[in-house]
């Protein structure tokens, strides 16, 4: 599994990039609160491959390659689109 920290201009958080294929390492890394979306259920958008539920929102939310998801220090569960999470995060 291939855990990397960061730091926000605040708290620190742990963070996962979904790549695609790495479904089980974000499957543990949020209790299994997350999971791939097969090809053919992907109806509505097919360039969103799997969904989080974020404890932030209380909701699933879809997920793309390159997106993170993260973990507070608190146990929250979130989701940043990759270009927000490069401007807000710096890896330590």
């Amino acid at each position: 599994m291939n855990i990397r920290k960061f730091r926000q201009r605040h708290p620190q958080i742990e963070a996962i990039q979904w790549t695609g294929d790495n479904a089980e390492d974000l499957r543990k890394f949020t209790s299994k609160s997350f999971y791939f979306i097969d090809p053919e259920d992907r109806e509505d958008d097919p360039d969103q491959t799997a969904a989080v539920f974020t404890t932030q929102n209380h909701r699933w939310e879809g997920v793309y390659p390159g997106d993170w998801i993260i973990r507070t220090a608190d146990e929250e569960i979130r989701m940043m689109r990759k270009d927000d999470f490069e401007r807000d995060f710096e890896e330590i």
